[in-house]
């Protein structure tokens, strides 16, 4: 019943604890419409309490489709969903919940929802319309007055652990954002491949050439011409065969 898991994340540093049958008895009394001064709110703080950073095991739907959230609440109350759209306002709950940040957030489609955030770090770590994303369950539907004046229907989620998703070159999501991290990961790739190539014909074209240079190329000593007779051990006769040698014409 519901939207299937269309995707399970497995990251083995963290653990998202399951409800208890104890708290899906007392999340079931939630009452839609009204605010989170209730049990119900205090069970889903209470599961967020035992998370951890990452989600271990946990099945996670990815991206909630807000209208059939709101549509039939019941038959999603308590399901684990990745949250992800742009911070529009953030403030904080009184105390008894003063670590409890709530979020008003757009999704990709500019549908609000409401995002009760567990342990939010201070209001200068995010910053309005700040793309965020965060993993939590959903709580119910919260009937409140918006900056209209007009009574508005939120889909309400108890959350924990949100980070930044960054928009610039490399970031964000879509299938545009996807291709453009596929080609910023696939040209250096190929660059390295074409570099790769060529200094191995380089070097198998010089290892050719040394060894053609040592068979044909290497400098060698002129041999003895083995032609001219030796000059004669008598000193005077020696120079005079010098002397003749050098006044005799070319050959």
């Amino acid at each position: 019943m519901g939207i299937p898991i269309v995707a399970i994340l497995l990251i083995a540093s963290g653990t998202v604890g399951p409800l208890t049958g104890d708290q899906k008895s007392r999340l079931d009394a939630a009452v839609d419409g009204g605010d989170y001064h209730e049990d119900a709110f205090a069970v889903l703080l209470g599961n967020v309490a035992t998370w951890t950073p990452g989600l271990g095991d946990a099945p996670i739907r990815l991206d909630p489709d807000l209208d059939r959230v709101l549509a039939d609440p019941a038959a999603y109350r308590g399901a684990l969903f990745r949250l992800a759209g742009t911070l529009e306002q953030q403030s904080w709950l009184e105390p008894p919940h003063s670590l409890i940040a709530e979020w008003f957030v757009r999704d990709a489609a500019g549908r609000p929802m409401l995002v009760y955030v567990y342990g939010a770090p201070s209001e200068d770590t995010f910053h309005l319309g700040q793309r965020v994303m965060l993993p939590g369950r959903f709580y119910k539907r919260v009937d409140e007055t918006a900056r209209d004046g007009r009574v508005h229907q939120y889909a309400a989620f108890v959350a924990a652990f949100p980070r930044a998703v960054t928009t610039g070159p490399g970031g964000g999501t879509g299938p545009a954002a996807g291709m453009l991290r596929l080609w910023m990961v696939a040209v250096p790739v190929v660059v390295m491949l074409i570099v790769f190539v060529a200094l191995r014909v380089y070097t198998r074209r010089g290892a050719r050439s040394g060894r053609a240079g040592y068979r044909f190329g290497a400098p060698t000593a002129p041999p003895a011409s083995g032609t001219e007779q030796a000059l004669p051990e008598d000193t005077t006769a020696a120079l005079a065969e010098l002397r003749r040698r050098a006044e005799a014409p070319d050959s």
